[in-house]
């Protein structure tokens, strides 16, 4: 066997070798695509789900909220009495400062 000959098996046997590497590259490529596409085709039902279960939610949170202001209303008079009753202490109160007030300043001209 000459040279050239020698030359093109080893570069026969390289690109063999290439060619193995370069298949099994792309053999787990596939297997990762193989992956992705389960997982792809999963994803309707699961965004299905996910939509269902936020509709769910969002209805609760609707119920709710009805429920909240349902009962704010249902305790509206008694803060209304409250708000009354604190007005009604601040002009007593007021009117009780200017009574010792006015006193105190009788006691000071009487002095």
């Amino acid at each position: 066997m000459d040279l050239v000959g020698i030359g093109v098996l080893i570069i026969g046997v390289a690109f063999l070798v290439l060619a193995i590497f370069v298949a099994h590259a792309l053999h787990n490529l596939a297997n990762v695509l193989h992956g992705v596409e389960k997982t792809v085709d999963q994803l309707p039902d699961q965004l299905d789900e996910v939509f269902k279960e936020s509709a769910g939610l969002i209805h609760e949170s609707n119920d709710t909220i009805k429920d909240v202001n349902e009962k704010l209303k249902a305790l509206n008079p008694m803060f209304q009495i409250v708000n009354d009753v604190g007005n009604v202490t601040r002009k007593f109160s007021s009117s009780l400062v200017k009574v010792t007030d006015s006193i105190g300043m009788k006691k000071n001209k009487t002095k």
